[in-house]
């Protein structure tokens, strides 16, 4: 340290006592710290702008590893989230000591559901967790509450794709979509009770509905003897079922069970038809 007392001769033989005070001015970085901006693991980078104490050559150590060579305007790429030192010295041994921060990037995370199934006329709202200064988009403008919001409300009448965009402040753009299938109401009647007396009216026990379905239908007694049987019969047709009889000979009235399967078709043509069960009993009469 040249900070002291001293003493000074002059040419004369006359002495002088002079307090010599020496301060060092720390040597500083101009550091440009970078942080990633969008995609989660993105890594940020530093830019050297130089030092308070100017050399002809630098050298820097990015936690602790070797020295490299480094000049002014070099940046110092592939720097993880998390705090860092780094220390840069000039070719006369000053020592710049810096420690910064690079900041987790922001992560916008859209994760809808692929396929939702619904029934005709029903409706389902979908909620989005993004920054509320994010610019969401939906498309298309079909049966939805609002194109622009994070809380739509959708109520497809048909099977569709709604896609989606959501842009960050900082340019972070993230998309997914969200496919739903509508399931058509098939509204089914079956009789609980008929009179096969020959008079026209109620005569035989078929199936109706809303649109002409395929189905098949297996009768009991309550013995569990079949007393009918039919595949590929159609709804809504008042001759196509049963009359009634077996091998020809009238059936006691009273009460005979049944089951089945009825076909609807499915409005996707790429989907199979659904089924469904249907089972009950009814009451013959005369």
């Amino acid at each position: 340290n040249p900070s002291g007392q001293f003493t000074v001769q002059n040419s004369e033989g006359c002495d002088s006592i002079v307090n010599v005070i020496v301060a060092f001015e720390a040597t500083t970085s101009e550091l440009e710290i970078i942080n990633p901006e969008c995609s989660e693991g993105e890594d940020g980078y530093v830019v050297f702008n130089g030092l308070s104490s100017a050399s002809a050559e630098y050298m820097y150590s990015l936690d602790g590893e070797v020295m490299v060579p480094i000049s002014i305007g070099d940046t110092i790429f592939s720097i993880a989230p998390g705090d860092h030192t780094l220390n840069i010295t000039t070719d006369e041994g000053c020592i710049s000591n810096n420690t910064f921060t690079i900041a987790d990037p922001e992560v916008v995370s859209v994760q809808l559901n692929e396929l939702v199934v619904i029934q005709e006329g029903a409706s389902v709202q979908v909620n989005l967790d993004v920054p509320s200064d994010a610019v969401i988009e939906w498309s298309p403008d079909i049966e939805i509450s609002c194109t622009d919001c994070s809380n739509p409300v959708f109520s497809p009448s048909d099977d569709i794709t709604y896609f989606l965009t959501v842009t960050t402040a900082a340019g972070c753009v993230e998309m997914d979509t969200i496919a739903f299938r509508v399931e058509q109401q098939t509204e089914v009647y079956i009789p609980n009770v008929f009179s096969p007396n020959q008079d026209g009216i109620n005569d035989v026990f078929s199936i109706f509905s809303d649109e002409n379905l395929e189905y098949e239908i297996h009768i009991y007694d309550r013995w569990g003897n079949l007393m009918f049987s039919g595949e590929q019969l159609q709804s809504n047709n008042t001759y196509d079922g049963w009359d009634g009889t077996h091998r020809g000979q009238t059936c006691k009235p009273g009460v005979y069970v049944f089951h089945g399967v009825l076909s609807i078709p499915s409005s996707n043509p790429n989907q199979a038809d659904e089924t469904r069960l249907i089972q009950g009993d009814i009451t013959l009469i005369r």
